[in-house]
């Protein structure tokens, strides 16, 4: 059997959060919500954890600059010592710039590759629900329909006390 989801859609993202805040506190799991631009406060309203993304970002950085210093060494030194006027074969200055630009490689990718991780966007993935129009004017809170026993219909309704314009249901599709 299929996910369904009752979606909530409002104008305003003050709105937004009010109703989500209420939805949580009534005790509704808001699965996703959707909207044209980041609102702050949203992430807090949700109960969202803090995101290690940052914490990811930095030790990539930090692996992929001392690789490549490692390497340069490595090369200089040791595999490949080229005496070039005297200069000393491990000359830390001319090391810097590959070791910055390592570093920022490696960050960008590892990064990236965790935000689709964590984000769940795969090839295939099931996606929650089509929402027109929200990256245009509106504004969705998505919550799983499936959560109790007959919760579409007090879901929809507590919707509908909230503020929302438009309550819809709908099943998940897949992604290309």
């Amino acid at each position: 059997m299929s996910r369904r989801y009752v979606v909530g859609y409002f104008e305003e993202d003050g709105r937004l959060i009010r109703a989500v805040k209420e939805l949580r506190d009534q005790g509704w799991a808001v699965a996703d919500c959707f909207t044209p631009y980041p609102v702050p406060g949203l992430d807090e309203a949700m109960g969202l954890e803090h995101s290690y993304l940052g914490w990811v970002a930095f030790v990539a950085a930090m692996v992929g600059a001392f690789g490549m210093l490692a390497l340069e060494l490595f090369v200089a030194v040791y595999a490949w010592p080229v005496n070039i006027g005297g200069r000393p074969n491990a000359s830390i200055p001319a090391f810097i710039p590959p070791f910055f630009e390592a570093g920022v490689l490696n960050c960008a990718l590892t990064t990236v590759g965790a935000l689709l991780a964590v984000c769940k966007l795969y090839p295939g993935r099931e996606v929650p629900a089509d929402l027109p129009r929200t990256t245009d004017d509106r504004f969705a809170v998505v919550l799983d329909a499936d959560q109790a026993p007959g919760a579409a219909d007090r879901i929809t309704a507590a919707l509908k006390r909230v503020g929302a314009l438009e309550v819809t249901e709908q099943t998940p599709r897949e992604a290309l």
